[in-house]
Order: structure tokens, then C-alpha cells, then sequence
């Protein structure tokens, strides 16, 4: 497995499709968080230095998995989005890499990532955890009633 930088439009276009395929699993409409106008416009909020997107790539050069990074409104937070890591990589160790690979962009830059989740997702629940992440209280506007804040200091 190898972790980059998305910086091409193929990239883009491989976070693009495992977006989508987040968007397809959580069986649910992203529309009052903008998701199609944030796709369009890659890597918009991601753009460095203030943000990032990632890709993990399997043995085969395949993308297999993603996160991102991009500030929020208030000075020093950032927040991680649209972690996914496709189901037949899953357990092999890619989502901590890529949890921890975007903690440590963040930390030169913020003093606290953030992150929304769903409750349904216990094992993502229980990676943010072991990554350090604790549940906080809600900082958006998801409207989401299995939505579960967290975050990490750095």
C-alpha cells in the first residue's frame, strides 16, 4: 500500500469515484453538505497548504482508499473528511494509515481536528478512537440523528 497526495486531475478523479461510492454506502443524500458543487470544484477546501486529499494506492496501483483534510470557520480547527476504504481492503491497516498521515498534516497548521461519523459505523467509530479522537459536541449542521462528533488535540 502506498499513501500520496492527490494533486492531478486523475487523481482527483479517483477521489471523485471513492467519494461516490462513500456517498452510495451511506445510503443517504450529502446534498445539504454540498457534495456535488464540492466534487466539482476538487480540490476546492482541500487545496493546500490548508487542506489535503490522499490516496491509497493497493500493490496493483489501484486507488483503494481516501481521506481528507480542510479548515473549518474558527482559527486553528481543521476538520477530516470522506475517509472510505473500499470493502475488500478493509482490516488491512489503510484507514489508521490514513487517519494518522492526515493528523500529521494537520498538526503543523491547527491545534484540533475534527470529524463526523455515524454511530452505525462501529468500526470506524472505534479506529477514531484508537487514532485519539474523543467525542465532542456538534460543531455542523448535519442533520443526520445517528451523527457522532468527535476530535483530537494536537
Amino acid at each position: 500500500m502506498r499513501l500520496a497526495p492527490a494533486t492531478t486531475l486523475a487523481e482527483f478523479e479517483a477521489v471523485r469515484s471513492l467519494w461516490r461510492y462513500y456517498q452510495a454506502e451511506l445510503d443517504e443524500s450529502l446534498a445539504h453538505q454540498g457534495f456535488e458543487a464540492e466534487l466539482a470544484s476538487l480540490p476546492g477546501a482541500y487545496a493546500p497548504p490548508a487542506g489535503a486529499m490522499l490516496l491509497a494506492w493497493n500493490a496493483n496501483t489501484e486507488p483503494v482508499g481516501t481521506a481528507a483534510l480542510r479548515p473549518l470557520e474558527l482559527p486553528g480547527e481543521c476538520e477530516l473528511k470522506r475517509m472510505v476504504v473500499l470493502p475488500e481492503v478493509r482490516g488491512q491497516g489503510i484507514g489508521r494509515a490514513l487517519v494518522e498521515a492526515i493528523c500529521e498534516l494537520a498538526r503543523p497548521h491547527y491545534t484540533v481536528i475534527k470529524l463526523d461519523t455515524s454511530s452505525r459505523w462501529a468500526a470506524a467509530n472505534a479506529l477514531y478512537r484508537a487514532c485519539g479522537f474523543t467525542e465532542c459536541a456538534r460543531y455542523n449542521d448535519d442533520p443526520d440523528p445517528d451523527v457522532v462528533f468527535m476530535q483530537r488535540m494536537f
